[in-house]
């Protein structure tokens, strides 16, 4: 049974809930619930801040959305730190990045991208495709590259958040068919599956009934929506995901 808590209003914190081996008047409550309506709309740095005070709390945050017909679905909103195993630009060997650079100044612009015909292997898996004896590249990915590697133009957000997500072993691929920027990968795009749809924060829905398409959606594929937000010189990953107090543990 929730309880109010009205301290931490501020942060989207309703009340407090303990669960039900829990008792109440001895125990310390395990999770701060905050309620909304389909229609209404959300601020994801808002969100971001009652995590993490959730977080440093050792609790859980959960989110009851009333729909038009007044059912209500649970969500557990929470941070994660999703890493792969591929080789990232700085895991490379210096004869690497000089060969990956060479390979890539001699792309030939195309409308989506750019194709790099290859004479050497290439060395750099998390970035383009192969086709046709070389390597195709999305426009997204040539922008990354000037950005972040070459440095000849500042980087934008995108280039950025890619950076942060590359840095940590994956593999993005694009979430057009998921309603999505990226799917994304832990490992090879042949030898695993893509766990988490990623979303930047500037695309993600900004009303409730958005953010539930995009979580129910995920979940039909058998993977996790993630919404990325900036904190500072950080990228912090927010989790949403159903749940059921009856069905699912406390913990993901």
């Amino acid at each position: 049974m929730p309880s109010f808590n009205r301290a931490n209003l501020l942060h989207l914190s309703w009340a407090v809930r303990w669960h039900r081996d829990r008792n109440h008047l001895k125990d310390d409550h395990q999770s701060s619930v905050s309620i909304a309506t389909t229609h209404d709309a959300l601020d994801w740095n808002d969100l971001l801040i009652w995590c993490r005070q959730s977080q440093k709390m050792n609790i859980d945050s959960e989110l009851f959305v009333i729909d038009d017909e007044l059912d209500v679905t649970m969500y557990k909103i929470d941070l994660i730190n999703p890493s792969g195993d591929l080789v990232s630009w700085g895991g490379l060997s210096e004869s690497d990045k000089t060969n990956f650079l060479n390979q890539w100044n001699d792309r030939t612009p195309t409308e989506s991208g750019s194709y790099v015909g290859l004479q050497t292997p290439w060395n750099w898996q998390q970035i383009g495709v192969e086709h046709m004896s070389g390597r195709v590249l999305r426009e997204e990915e040539d922008s990354f590259i000037e950005h972040i590697i070459v440095e000849s133009a500042p980087p934008s957000e995108e280039s950025l958040l890619m950076n942060d997500l590359l840095n940590r072993g994956l593999l993005l691929r694009p979430g057009f068919k998921y309603g999505c920027r990226w799917r994304v990968y832990d490992g090879d795009l042949n030898e695993s599956h893509a766990p988490w749809l990623i979303q930047p924060h500037k695309e993600a829905a900004t009303t409730w009934e958005g953010v539930c398409l995009s979580v129910r959606l995920a979940e039909g594929v058998h993977k996790q929506w993630v919404c990325a937000i900036p904190a500072g010189d950080e990228w912090k990953y927010l989790r949403i995901q159903r749940w059921s107090p009856g069905k699912n543990s406390s913990t993901s």
